[in-house]
């Protein structure tokens, strides 16, 4: 099982959000977040996989986004492709204290 990859990108000329490359290798899936304060939208750039935002479950193709609340749990996980998106976080995400709350682990599959 593979790991989620994260790099923030650099737009200095936006101070009112921040853009985070995101890749997940194949029978992978992220940890379960909480973002307190932060809405999130993604976009898929490349590959497929799943996901489920506050317990709705459904299927990610190249070219889908979607938008993730601030206060929803939100997971995502691949089958037999990668999945590569853009998240563009508002508020901005400090770097150094991230509005980011892991939640206990529980078993996640694409199943």
């Amino acid at each position: 099982m593979g790991k989620l990859e994260m790099r923030m990108l650099s737009l200095p000329s936006c101070s009112d959000m921040n853009f985070l490359y995101e890749f997940l290798p194949p029978k992978s899936s992220s940890p379960a977040v909480i973002h307190a304060h932060t809405r999130e939208i993604i976009h898929i750039i490349s590959g497929g996989g799943g996901g489920c935002v506050s317990g709705k479950r459904f299927k990610l193709v190249k070219g889908d986004c979607l938008t993730v609340p601030p206060g929803a749990e939100h997971v995502f996980f691949t089958r037999k492709k990668s999945l590569e998106a853009i998240s563009i976080f508002s508020p901005p995400m400090d770097r150094r204290n991230p509005d980011a709350r892991i939640m206990p682990c529980k078993k996640r599959t694409g199943r």
